[in-house]
């Protein structure tokens, strides 16, 4: 079985955990950083009561590239350590799905004719590789449509970093990078228009991948099943030909 998890911000309101608990979520991010300047104002809220009903509690930050790799490794260090987050314990996310500008966007984003792929892919990496020095383990959170346009190069490899797939369909598209080292997803988020108990309105939800094992045996069960139903079809033709 895959274990059901959320993803949420200060957009989500006041949440109650007891109620998302509960209702079988098992695991959880909440954003905590974006840049070098923004923290999530809900981030330590949502951290410490995740972690007091027994959820797995994660956070994440949204990369920029208007903001330096080393500004932004010190607004995710120091806003982690007002949380007590425990690197190695607690799962980190650094997302590399939003901040480019759509068609028609000028704020809030990055204008994606002013950087490179490969000047994009140098900055990640190098958040990357500071936040692993810190001990941080750090998961990668990408969408394939924003990966494979922006951040694919030759240079750096990020498939050495677990997954958190951002991709809303029924089946899960792997980006580039993680695709062509035969690897797949830690965490898909599938959804976001989700409902939880305890969180007012749609939320983005997540899981992890099925248990080999019990995919297995869903796989044999079906075919199991599928020999009865021939068998049964093979007695009652017998049946059939008897009586007459």
């Amino acid at each position: 079985m895959s274990e059901k998890g959320v993803d949420v911000s200060h957009w989500d309101g006041e949440i109650n955990w007891s109620k998302v608990a509960t209702d079988g979520v098992e695991f959880a991010f909440a954003k905590a950083t974006e840049g070098e300047t923004f923290q999530d104002s809900k981030f330590e809220q949502n951290f410490q009561n995740m972690k007091e009903n027994n959820i797995s509690a994660g956070g994440y930050h949204i990369f920029r590239m208007t903001s330096t790799p080393e500004g932004q490794l010190n607004n995710i260090v120091n806003t982690l350590k007002k949380a007590n987050f425990e690197p190695g314990e607690n799962k980190l996310a650094v997302s590399a799905t939003t901040g480019i500008c759509s068609k028609g966007q000028t704020e809030k984003c990055d204008d994606p004719t002013k950087h490179t792929n490969m000047e994009r892919a140098e900055n990640l990496h190098s958040l990357l590789t500071e936040l692993d020095k810190n001990g941080y383990s750090p998961i990668v959170h990408a969408s394939p449509k924003t990966w494979n346009s922006y951040y694919t190069q030759k240079d750096h490899d990020f498939s050495k970093y677990p997954l958190w797939l951002a991709n809303w369909a029924k089946k899960p598209m792997i980006p580039t990078d993680w695709k062509e080292a035969g690897k797949s997803y830690d965490y898909w988020n599938y959804s976001c228009k989700g409902r939880v108990e305890g969180i007012d309105g749609n939320v983005c939800l997540d899981k992890t991948p099925q248990n080999p094992l019990a995919q297995n045996f869903g796989e044999i069960k079906e075919k199991f099943l599928d020999l009865s139903l021939n068998f049964e079809n093979l007695e009652n033709i017998f049946s059939q030909h008897t009586l007459l």
